[in-house]
């Protein structure tokens, strides 16, 4: 209960601002897949990685924007799984973009399948996005996507989203 309690002033406080620094959002996910291995089970093995020029101290993203892509890959992906399942996040970059990717082992995604939740998450993230962009017309624009994996076979075999924050872009204030 104390670590459910804790998540919820965490994204309370996390909320209230419309800009964090990876770090810190990457600090509540941990938190939030440690509270969520109770849905899931101990099966879920978790990573982030970090490549060593990202300064994750110094990167401004949209408050919640991984959180709510790691929710949606335990969620969707992971939660009926049998076996083990994977998350991974992992942080690269260059001198022009920060990428940033959310990626499962889980069952994939269905953009068919719109009567499995609200959507409200992906939503927020792609409306976020178009504000962001519409504002900034020097050509610098988040890029958001979402792709399956799949085998040799043509089988999925789980979800990757890729978020793609350009170096300098101007963010805008709620």
């Amino acid at each position: 209960m104390g670590k459910l309690t804790q998540l919820i002033r965490t994204n309370l406080e996390l909320t209230k601002r419309t800009y964090v620094t990876i770090d810190e959002e990457l600090s509540f996910v941990k938190e939030f897949v440690e509270l969520s291995r109770e849905l899931v089970g101990d099966s879920l093995k978790y990573d982030v990685s970090v490549a060593q020029n990202v300064r994750t101290d110094e990167v401004y993203i949209p408050s919640m924007f991984i959180q709510i892509l790691v929710e949606n890959a335990i969620k969707h992906g992971l939660k009926s799984l049998e076996g083990e399942k994977l998350l991974e996040i992992a942080i690269s970059g260059d001198n022009s973009k920060t990428i940033i990717n959310v990626k499962d082992n889980g069952t994939g995604f269905d953009i068919t399948k719109s009567n499995e939740g609200t959507r409200s998450g992906l939503n927020i993230i792609n409306q976020t996005i178009a504000i962001i962009n519409s504002e900034n017309t020097d050509r610098k624009h988040i890029l958001f996507e979402i792709t399956n994996q799949k085998d040799s076979e043509g089988k999925i075999t789980g979800c990757v989203c890729t978020l793609t924050i350009p170096n300098g872009i101007r963010l805008i204030e709620r």
